[in-house]
């Protein structure tokens, strides 16, 4: 997912939950937990 920092809509980040901004430190971070949210999605692979 993505949403251009600088904007924001009416929700707020719920209790627990934190966004943070890409960094190449982060990468592998941000694609584990993509794949374990998206696990049965049409085109998603555990390497992707």
């Amino acid at each position: 997912m993505e949403h251009p920092f600088g904007t924001s809509g009416e929700e707020s980040i719920p209790d627990g939950f934190q966004v943070e901004q890409w960094t190449q430190d982060l990468d592998e971070e941000f694609r584990l937990v993509r794949n374990e949210s998206f696990p049965g999605h049409w085109g998603a692979t555990p390497d992707a």
